[in-house]
C-alpha cells in the first residue's frame, strides 16, 4: 500500500523535494509531500489536492487506504 500511494503521490507531485507515506494497519497511512505546487493555498486547499491524488486508492470497492490519519504539506523553503 505504501508503495502505492507514494507513486500515485510522485505522478501528482513530479516537482516534489519529499514524498513519505506511513502505514499504520488496517488501511490506514500519514502522509508528507514537500512541494512547490503549495505555495499561495490554504490548508484545505493542499489537502484537497493530496486527497485527489489518492482517491481511486480509497475507493471502498477496489481501494487499499481505508482512511488518510494524517496529512502534512510543506512548501520548500
Amino acid at each position: 500500500m505504501k508503495d502505492a500511494v507514494e507513486e500515485a503521490l510522485r505522478v501528482s507531485f513530479p516537482d516534489a523535494v519529499e514524498i513519505e507515506c506511513q502505514e499504520h494497519g488496517g488501511g490506514h497511512v500519514s502522509i508528507r509531500v514537500v512541494s512547490e505546487r503549495f505555495e499561495g493555498l490554504n490548508r484545505l486547499a493542499k489537502q484537497r489536492l493530496v486527497l485527489s491524488s489518492i482517491k481511486e486508492l480509497m475507493d471502498p470497492a477496489t481501494g487499499v487506504v481505508h482512511a488518510v490519519d494524517k496529512i502534512e504539506v510543506v512548501v520548500p523553503a
